[in-house]
């Protein structure tokens, strides 16, 4: 026990490393020079430890990612409030305004009223009009602030709540032509992909589809998919060359398996109710310098009916398509993809 009191007390004396030894020690006290020494060198440690998050990010080393992200969260307000706590303890404020300080009135306010002296250094009559005029000021901003924070917290759980209910909930479809411009335009690249109605060869019919699917209110993750079925006569084969012969398809050589066995896209090539489908990434979006599955195209072609359709998807928070663990095939998984998210025309 002595031991582990003596190497305590060591860490306390050590720029930063006092940080840890007073993590949850609100009552102690922290001079001006210390306070701002081991600021400095917080923000410093913060910085390294987001670098490495990012690091993680780049590789694509998902849970180790999801798991600093949390680290450097909770360390991130525990050390904030024992840290501006203890200071606040030496000008003589209570330490319990150090959260309606940080939240509210925020950090460069805080460092404000840090730079005062410490109550050591005034006389005992100034310090005690100080600390009244000041709780006073003080109180009714606090009931407010906690107030608000009882009222955000009933918000967050009833949004938790529809999400469990309403896991998967479609917004918004559409399936006039007429709009198929507007919406191209609305959902984020799919100009770069689809094609313009007015460079389409005469066809004998067209179709639109387009649908938005909310995966969850609470995080806003929402997906977009954008369906155009083209159907020919005559001209078919040669709209068909041409379309083949215009778009960047994906390779199989680009289809990488990381190190998690999970992958941007699994098939370049895959069949979709008599449709044979290849996958257009789009080249101005990238991922760890991979195609990425957030923005990409799908084309089809059927030669029994004349008929190419574009399938359009965008989702910013989806990383990718599929992993190594599923039960299906990577055809199966493909067609329960277009299944679930786009509106199809048999």
């Amino acid at each position: 026990m002595k031991q582990n009191e003596e190497r305590k007390m060591k860490l306390k004396g050590i720029p930063y490393f006092r940080i840890w030894a007073n993590l949850f020690n609100y009552k102690a006290r922290e001079n001006k020079k210390d306070f701002f020494i081991d600021l400095c060198l917080f923000v410093i440690a913060q910085t390294i430890f987001c670098a490495l998050i990012y690091l993680f990010l780049v590789f694509d080393l998902d849970f180790i990612f999801d798991v600093l992200i949390m680290i450097c969260g909770i360390t991130l307000v525990l050390q904030s409030l024992s840290l501006f706590a203890r200071r606040l303890n030496d000008i003589g404020m209570n330490y319990g305004y150090t959260f309606f300080l940080l939240t509210v009135i925020a950090i460069p306010f805080m460092i404000a009223v840090c730079l005062g002296k410490s109550k050591d250094e005034l006389d005992e009559g100034a310090l005690n009009k100080k600390t009244k005029i000041r709780k006073r000021l003080l109180t009714i901003p606090v009931y407010f602030v906690g107030g608000f924070y009882v009222l955000c917290f009933i918000l967050l759980i009833g949004m938790i709540v529809y999400d469990i209910v309403v896991p998967q909930n479609t917004i918004e479809k559409c399936t006039d032509i007429d709009k198929y411009e507007e919406y191209v335009e609305k959902v984020h690249y799919a100009s770069d992909l689809m094609p313009d109605l007015d460079d389409l060869t005469p066809y004998l019919d067209i179709k639109f589809g387009y649908k938005c699917i909310l995966y969850s209110s609470l995080l806003g993750f929402v997906s977009d998919d954008i369906s155009l079925f083209v159907t020919y006569g005559n001209n078919y084969n040669e709209e068909k060359e041409k379309v083949l012969n215009y778009y960047d398809f994906l390779k199989e050589d680009e289809i990488i398996i990381n190190s998690s066995g999970r992958t941007q896209f699994p098939l370049a090539v895959f069949d979709y109710k008599g449709y044979t489908i290849r996958i257009v990434p789009n080249r101005n979006y990238y991922t760890s310098g991979s195609c990425s599955c957030k923005s990409f195209m799908m084309i089809g072609y059927n030669d029994l009916n004349s008929t190419i359709v574009y399938l359009y998807f965008y989702d910013l928070d989806i990383d990718y398509l599929y992993d190594e663990e599923y039960t299906k095939t990577r055809e199966e998984r493909m067609q329960e993809f277009i299944d679930k998210g786009f509106i199809w025309y048999e």
